[in-house]
């Protein structure tokens, strides 16, 4: 299973870590790949001194990907020595009093802690800023699973304790970013969700350094949106984790949802899928010498989104395209989110079967489909 990290320039970024073995490294496909199980058995497995217990959620050669108490997909090697046992008690997350207690042994004293209904705060910064962050996420949380429940998605809420990580220095961000085994490729990032840790992590941008950031604020507004629609997208069925969820896709979700405005003299987010003004407008500049089939190289590959040359005009082209979906052809869009949430853990797609699910979905005249795409988002210019 190839790593699947998606940069969004000064912005975001999702991250997995999935490198089954020594001879597979991150980016490149898995030689072998499971179906997940319908129902995941609860197992245990000893591993020399080591006793790992959760979900079996797929195997890749000699490798399981298990889902522990603590929200974690945890790489385990099962050699000739290993023991595997089924468990026939049922499998309950960890109650966020534990994870609490996790965090403060990892990250120390000087963190401290903000609990809400569903996420878990874990900073060191301004608590007034990790207060409303909590505010906000939580806002989202609820309107995330209201925009899609009205439309007969049928999400489900997520079981374990939603965890952020909020640094107050940029270099802090970076340590531990390095400490958590993320690819170089996300160096410029101000925040992502890990796929394997369940967690966001991001720094405040008003804090200490604020005068690095321009729009301080709005930079932090819109880093919590997004990275908050990774995880609970990853956490609701929407995506399911390391599956080979489309990037394109994943990325235009977040930007649907990442909208701040201005009201007075205040930055807030209050609804879904308000219009993405720097989205549009770096769209519209794309959009001057944009090549034929641009759609398909960005549906088909991660390349243009993981480039640091190409990824700001790659993710306003997937905002426009979700943004057109969602809008005009929203039947049609659910049923292909539909079916890429029910992708198998462990198996990667090849750039023409990504293509051909597009095409089957929303049409196989590309140049038809491109052309109302484009009316499309050309008429929302003059839009506010």
């Amino acid at each position: 299973m190839r790593t699947i990290t998606v940069l969004l320039i000064l912005t975001s970024g999702v991250a997995s870590a999935w490198q089954p073995g020594s001879t597979s490294r991150a980016g490149e496909p898995a030689t072998t790949s499971a179906v997940r199980p319908t129902k995941p058995a609860y197992v245990e497995i000893q591993s020399g001194q080591q006793v790992y217990r959760g979900l079996d959620s797929g195997r890749s050669g000699n490798w399981m990907l298990l889902l522990t108490r603590d929200g974690y997909m945890r790489q385990v090697r099962i050699d000739e020595t290993a023991r595997l046992r089924n468990l026939t008690e049922p499998f309950r997350p960890a109650p966020p009093a534990t994870v609490t207690g996790l965090l403060k042994t990892e990250f120390g004293a000087q963190f401290k802690f903000v609990s809400t209904a569903h996420y878990l705060i874990c900073h060191n910064t301004d608590d007034s800023f990790a207060a409303e962050t909590a505010d906000l996420a939580e806002n989202l949380y609820q309107s995330f699973l209201s925009h899609f429940g009205a439309r007969g998605m049928g999400f489900t809420r997520p079981q374990f304790p939603l965890v952020f990580v909020v640094f107050d220095q940029e270099a802090e961000f970076r340590r531990y970013m390095q400490g958590s085994g993320s690819s170089p490729m996300m160096g410029k990032v101000a925040g992502y969700y890990s796929m394997e840790t369940n967690r966001v992590a991001f720094f405040n941008a008003a804090g200490p350094e604020s005068a690095k950031y321009g729009n301080a604020r709005w930079h932090n507004l819109s880093t919590v949106v997004h990275e908050a629609t990774h995880q609970i997208a990853f956490n609701s069925g929407c995506h399911r984790r390391f599956a080979d969820s489309p990037p394109w896709l994943v990325e235009g979700l977040a930007m649907y949802f990442e909208t701040p405005e201005v009201r007075g003299n205040k930055i807030v987010w209050s609804e879904v899928g308000k219009l993405n003004q720097p989205r549009l407008q770096r769209f519209l500049a794309f959009r001057k010498n944009r090549p034929d089939y641009s759609i398909k190289t960005l549906v088909s590959s991660e390349e243009r989104l993981s480039n640091d040359a190409t990824a700001a005009d790659a993710y306003a082209e997937a905002w426009a395209l979700t943004y057109y979906l969602m809008n005009e052809r929203a039947g049609q869009f659910y049923r292909y989110l539909k079916q890429q949430a029910a992708k198998p853990t462990l198996k990667q797609d090849t750039p023409e079967t990504r293509w051909a699910e597009f095409e089957a979905s929303f049409g196989r005249n590309h140049r038809l489909f491109d052309a109302a795409f484009l009316r499309y988002v050309d008429g929302l210019a003059g839009q506010k």
